[in-house]
């Protein structure tokens, strides 16, 4: 991801900074954030991003809601979207709304 831009949606800091160190290792730019879901449609539908990291509960939305509209509006770049729960229904619900990858917390 060397020179590029990454998008995080979400309220979950901890998430976010260990994005952002990790990101930081491997040479991006920086990293976009947003905590509500109007903030993260007003930050990411003008900027191009390597990869986009949605949080699916989002206050005032969903991170599959998101998803679909960044789809629907030409973005192609990969989305991943993580939660707190590890349910299937998530998981179909998120992969049918576009996204790349469903991740549930924990993680390493």
């Amino acid at each position: 991801m060397s020179g590029k831009r990454v998008f995080f949606a979400g309220r979950d800091t901890k998430l976010r900074d260990r994005l952002a160190e990790h990101c930081g290792a491997d040479g991006c730019r920086e990293i976009v954030d947003a905590q509500t879901y109007s903030e993260a449609c007003e930050k990411s539908a003008d900027a191009l991003y390597a990869v986009r990291v949605l949080e699916l509960a989002l206050p005032g939305g969903d991170g599959c809601a998101l998803c679909r509209a960044l789809r629907k509006s030409g973005v192609s770049c990969p989305i991943i979207i993580v939660s707190e729960t590890d349910s299937d229904l998530d998981t179909i619900a998120s992969l049918n709304a576009g996204a790349n990858d469903f991740v549930a917390k924990p993680f390493n």
